[in-house]
């Protein structure tokens, strides 16, 4: 996958929360990618904004491949979280 690619993914299906090789910002739970002397890393952040799950890559399509799974994943899982918040709200009132 190239970085064309793994945008292109990024924008068709409206993704968000991910860090797109910014060493600069750690944003509390996001996915993200750096590249450093061509090594790069693919994390997640928690609540804090704390980066763990650390995963080293050689190959920047191995990289993109992983930060996009990771990335859907947790698109995937915040859409839910956000249903059920919703839909407890509506239970509530």
């Amino acid at each position: 996958m190239t970085r064309e690619e793994a945008k292109r993914i990024l924008d068709n299906n409206n993704l968000s929360n991910y860090i797109w090789f910014d060493n600069s910002r750690n944003e509390p739970n996001y996915v993200g990618i750096n590249e450093s002397e061509n090594v790069y890393e693919v994390f997640a952040t928690s609540e804090r904004g704390t980066p763990s799950g650390i995963k080293v890559f050689s190959s920047e399509e191995e990289a993109l491949t992983n930060f996009i799974s990771r990335v859907e994943s947790l698109n995937r899982l915040l859409k839910k979280i956000s249903k059920w918040f919703l839909d407890y709200e509506h239970f509530r009132s």
